[in-house]
């Protein structure tokens, strides 16, 4: 019963701060929650503001690249691979979200003729900060 009362609390918690846009395209608010990875310690801040259509994730920032009532989706800014991308994905009902890199990768010269693709993911939840 508690996990239900919680899993409704951030549900309206993020409803209620992180609107859908309206028909005009006018989004009034931003919300700032605390997240942590899976199997890992420590916390740190997921600001999403959708009136400039960003992610802040730690020291990561994403461009919002959809919004829909159950998910936020966004792509990293500058990515830091030569050949690949990142995305987030927020469930809103949750506040889970999931991280995943996928890139073309070469440790040092000796495997430039060799790049293969590789994927990297990690995920976590999200909640209103704890006081």
């Amino acid at each position: 019963m508690a996990v239900l009362i919680a899993a409704l609390s951030l549900t309206a918690v993020l409803a209620a701060a992180i609107p859908s846009m309206g028909d005009d395209g006018a989004v009034a608010r931003s919300m700032v929650l605390k997240c942590r990875v899976s199997g890992g310690d420590g916390a740190f801040d997921l600001k999403i503001d959708l009136g400039n259509q960003l992610i802040e994730f730690g020291n990561s920032l994403f461009d919002i690249l959809q919004v829909h009532e159950k998910s936020i989706t966004g792509i990293l800014r500058n990515p830091r691979l030569m050949q690949g991308e990142e995305v987030i994905v927020l469930n809103r009902e949750t506040g889970n979200y999931v991280v995943s890199n996928v890139s073309l990768t070469c440790a040092d010269q000796k495997c430039l003729n060799q790049i293969g693709p590789d994927v990297t993911t990690f995920r976590g939840n999200c909640g209103p900060p704890v006081f």
